[in-house]
Order: structure tokens, then C-alpha cells, then sequence
């Protein structure tokens, strides 16, 4: 049985500069590396959801377009996104399918 669940706290929505902040603060990248790579990362997203592909982003989930409207001020896409549970057994980034090694200190 499917059971909706509601978000504990309602926030502000995420904007393109809070991304990009907590993506350097998270990967110790300098801005002005992440910036480009996050505009390029969402435009690809946004064309890829446009022409009705299915996405399969580890992090994010699998997302999928049920249906698209065109509207005059611009197009609604009705997705559904799923997201596996967190595995709270394995610390946070100890992901066994990960290919890329850590750093040499």
C-alpha cells in the first residue's frame, strides 16, 4: 500500500544561486567552477524532461513525464519522481556502486 506523506516543515523554495552554494560548500569546488557546471546540468535536465525522455539520476531519482500541457506563458510537465529510501546503515558517501576512488592525501 502507497502511503502520502507530507513534509514535516513547509520551506522556501530552492533557487538557483542556494544550489550552487550548497554544491561548493558540499564538494569544496570553487563557485566559479560549480556555477557553469549546474547551468549546464539543469539545462540538459530541462531539454531531456521538454522532449519527454525518462531520467534515471542516482541523488535525484527516477523521473518520469505522465503529461505535458502547452500553456500560453510556457509548458507544465506533470512528473513523477521516485526516490529509493536512504540506506541509514552505510555512512554518508560510502556508496559501494560509486566508481571514483578517493582523493591520494
Amino acid at each position: 500500500m502507497v502511503q502520502e506523506t507530507k513534509p514535516a516543515t513547509v520551506s522556501a523554495a530552492m533557487r538557483k544561486k542556494g544550489l550552487v552554494d550548497a554544491v561548493t560548500e558540499r564538494s569544496g569546488v570553487k563557485r566559479k567552477f560549480v556555477k557553469p557546471a549546474i547551468e549546464a546540468a539543469l539545462a540538459e535536465i530541462g531539454e531531456a524532461i521538454a522532449a519527454g525522455r525518462d531520467l534515471n539520476l542516482p541523488g535525484l531519482g527516477k523521473i518520469k513525464v505522465q503529461r505535458s500541457k502547452k500553456m500560453s506563458n510556457g509548458d507544465v510537465y506533470i512528473t513523477r519522481i521516485r526516490r529509493p529510501l536512504a540506506n541509514t546503515d552505510a555512512p554518508a558517501g560510502d556508496d559501494p556502486k560509486d566508481p571514483l576512488a578517493e582523493a591520494a592525501e
